[in-house]
């Protein structure tokens, strides 16, 4: 009988898998796929966000992001509704990201 070779599989807990959407949405938001408006040029890639050496402007937008006190953030219906109580969450950490070129041309929020 021959034996079937093992591979590996990464299992994630539930925190890690949270940890991963909220980077994930994160990235999608730098990159303008979840609010058209915020397609600007960034000072660092948005990978950085995903990667695993990450920046403090990157820790910054995902810790914001998943320490909401209504729990993380990770859909555009989402940060819809939170911009309805408060119009800056999320600003800051945003801008961040934009060239400083760019700031004064960033429309906030992208969404009313």
């Amino acid at each position: 009988m021959s034996e079937v070779p093992l591979r590996s599989i990464t299992v994630y807990h539930e925190k890690e898998k949270q940890g991963l959407i909220v980077r994930t949405f994160a990235k999608s938001l730098l990159d303008g796929k979840v609010f058209s408006d915020l397609k600007w040029d960034l000072i660092a890639t948005s990978s950085d966000v995903t990667g695993v050496r990450r920046s403090k402007r990157a820790e910054e937008l995902v810790d914001r992001l998943s320490n909401y006190s209504g729990g993380a953030v990770v859909t555009r219906k989402q940060l819809i509704e939170i911009w309805k109580k408060d119009v800056d969450f999320l600003k800051r950490e945003y801008l961040n990201w934009v060239k400083p070129e760019c700031v004064n041309k960033v429309k906030w929020p992208p969404a009313k």
